[in-house]
């Protein structure tokens, strides 16, 4: 998998409506973390809520789980 640009392409979820929404993100200090997309935004779980994530730059879908056998 390879890292997307944010300034190059947004997330769409109807490729992957598996993860619901979730997203491996990169932000301008290189943190590296699950996050979630929103038709307006991506957004962290921080403390008790929801906060938009002004902040990232790159953005990767989640590899598809592993085959049960």
């Amino acid at each position: 998998m390879e890292w997307i640009a944010v300034k190059d392409r947004l997330p769409d979820l109807m490729n992957q409506p598996e993860h619901d929404g979730r997203l491996i993100s990169c932000d301008v200090d290189g943190f590296v973390g699950m996050t979630d997309w929103l038709d307006d935004g991506f957004y962290q779980f921080i403390g008790k809520g929801w906060v938009m994530d002004k902040s990232i730059t790159h953005w990767m879908e989640l590899p598809s789980p592993p085959k049960q056998s």
